[in-house]
């Protein structure tokens, strides 16, 4: 069997969307791939069109509107917390020549990373009043549309426009863009072509609460491990912190508000989740960007994975609950998935993609706030294994989308493993617990795939790290707090 990025012997496949996806691989910017038309020219002849009533073409003043109480002012650089953490990508972002695309999940700090692309722009020396900040999906900018406030920059001194929220039908205009002035903008979810955030990892949110933690360390297979095994005594000293993450979800406006009562913040924090995510998601972004005219349906889709986290999907079953095809259960798992809900990982051995599939929220917190759990996870410990879970499970997915693979699964009957990633930088199968079932479903997936002899891990509360080759059974023994942070250490720039 290869041991290519795909599963089952595939490599990742490289669509033409593809093409001008950048990844940061050890902390290395890889420029986005020129997307066609010569230097300093618009790119093709026709671009696409975008359908606006367009009332406004005065340059001076869609200029003046943009500058105007811009969000990136001096006073608003000045108040962002000293202990935030700059984002990667944005400095990316700054350092690319061409437009770029800003995407993550919903309420993941796609506006403050833009903001602080404002702020490096300013320092690179980019006036003030060549800096236009456009959401153009607000009332201020229903009377002009895209190329006419990109044309209203285009003379005079180096500029730049800051578009957030960018709506759907604008991305393929911005990507083709390759005029004088620079695009950066962001829009929720999974997008083609984009600059993906990372999500606020755990090692993150301990930077944003001051804690000390190491410096980003390398994002190898076998550099995160290592990173871990030297972390290993820090699990019981992490355990409160890695609590209050899991119940707040990876949200930075969460996670930099004042520590309170545990009760009062994880239902302040599922009310915040349930409007600023779920309904602007639901019953906003994915009927706008799909066409999809039920979002009713949608919120009892989530509903019904959330109430069976981790377990195979069983679409006709699905279906039969939510009197729906199994079609729409298909189609509205991929909204889903595309606005940044959650990860489908299909198993990675399996020739049809759709079958064998998990479905899990990308954040633990959405989870909690769907199925209205108020102070439940706090005095259950299996609602804080569902946390743990899917948070681990979206630490490794990003740290696989940053080297351009993808995260699946394997399953043979009775025997599970739960986490498998053909990483460039070196094969992983993890399993989380400690059971005769978990050892003996690493062994024979191990077994079933050569490749991944000496490459299987069991993920526990507390374990002395173990490396595979040292134990009797051949599988290795790692701590899942150290590993979190390891994983948020690869996935920052040295």
């Amino acid at each position: 069997m290869s041991s290519g990025g795909g599963f089952a012997g595939t490599s990742v496949s490289k669509t033409a969307a593809d093409v001008a996806v950048p990844l940061l691989l050890d902390g290395n910017h890889r420029a986005l791939a020129d997307m066609g038309g010569p230097s300093g020219s618009r790119g093709p002849d026709r671009l696409p069109q975008v359908d606006y009533a367009r009332t406004m073409t005065d340059s001076a003043r869609i200029r003046q509107r943009a500058t105007a109480g811009v969000p990136w002012s001096q006073a608003r650089f000045l108040r962002f917390p000293a202990v935030q953490v700059e984002r990667s990508e944005a400095r990316a972002a700054v350092a690319h020549r061409g437009p770029v695309l800003l995407s993550g999940p919903p309420w993941s700090g796609r506006t403050t990373a833009l903001e602080q692309v404002g702020r490096q722009l300013l320092h690179a020396g980019i006036a003030p009043d060549r800096i236009g900040w456009v959401e153009l999906g607000q009332a201020a900018w229903r009377d002009c549309d895209l190329p006419t406030v990109v044309a209203a920059f285009e003379d005079g001194p180096p500029s730049a426009i800051l578009l957030d929220d960018l709506p759907a039908d604008t991305v393929e205009w911005l990507l083709a863009y390759r005029g004088p002035v620079r695009l950066i903008a962001t829009r929720a979810g999974v997008v083609a072509s984009s600059l993906p955030l990372s999500p606020w990892t755990f090692w993150r949110a301990l930077r944003t609460w001051d804690v000390g933690v190491p410096l980003p360390g390398g994002a190898s297979t076998e550099e995160v491990l290592r990173s871990a095994m030297r972390l290993s005594d820090a699990s019981d000293a992490l355990a409160e912190p890695l609590r209050r993450y899991l119940l707040l979800g990876a949200f930075p406006a969460l996670l930099l508000s004042p520590n309170r009562d545990p009760a009062v913040e994880l239902a302040a924090a599922q009310q915040a989740v349930a409007a600023r995510v779920l309904d602007r998601t639901l019953f906003k972004q994915i009927p706008l960007d799909t066409g999809i005219r039920e979002p009713a349906v949608l919120e009892a889709l989530l509903a019904d994975v959330a109430r069976s986290p981790g377990e195979l999907l069983a679409p006709s079953a699905v279906a039969a609950r939510l009197g729906i095809t199994q079609p729409t259960v298909d189609k509205y798992l991929d909204a889903l998935a595309r606005a940044g809900l959650v990860h489908q990982l299909r198993n990675g051995f399996e020739a049809n993609p759709r079958r064998g599939r998990r479905v899990l929220f990308v954040d633990g917190a959405v989870r909690n706030a769907v199925l209205r759990l108020g102070v439940h996870p706090l005095v259950d410990p299996e609602e804080m294994g569902h946390l743990l879970f899917h948070s681990v499970i979206s630490h490794v997915v990003a740290w696989a989308r940053r080297a351009g693979t993808e995260v699946g699964h394997w399953r043979r009957g009775r025997l599970a493993v739960d986490i498998v990633v053909r990483h460039p930088g070196g094969p992983l199968a993890l399993q989380m617990g400690s059971s005769r079932t978990a050892l003996e479903s690493l062994r024979a997936f191990t077994r079933e795939n050569p490749d991944f002899e000496s490459r299987g891990w069991l993920l526990l509360h507390r374990a002395p790290p173990t490396w595979p080759a040292h134990h009797e059974s051949g599988v290795g023994r790692i701590a899942v707090v150290p590993f979190l942070v390891a994983l948020g250490m690869a996935l920052e720039p040295p």
